[in-house]
């Protein structure tokens, strides 16, 4: 097992905190990306192509297999405006 943190805080602490790396199953490498926050429709589809290329350049450097990704989200942000997409979610307006 592995943790990169992110140690950079400045004026506001970073969306992505850590990656967890696990070698729990034979031959292959996982991921567990803990973020702070996110913006679900704008940035975390990023944030996920993002993830896989560093798990697969440390799975390659390790000669194991790309295993799964986990994402733990301790904020996820939907703005009105992304409703527009209404395909992409389960809106429920309380109604």
């Amino acid at each position: 097992r592995a943790v990169l943190c992110n140690g950079s805080f400045g004026d506001t602490p970073p969306c992505i905190l850590s990656y967890q790396f696990q070698n729990l199953s034979y031959n292959s490498l996982d991921l567990t990306v803990n973020m702070r926050s996110s913006d679900v429709a704008n940035v975390l589809p990023q944030d996920v192509f993002m993830s896989g290329v560093i798990l697969e350049n440390i799975a390659d450097s390790l000669d194991l297999e790309v295993g799964k990704m986990t994402f733990i989200l301790a904020n996820a942000h939907v703005k009105y405006c992304d409703t527009l997409y209404a395909e992409e979610f389960s809106m429920d307006t309380g109604y």
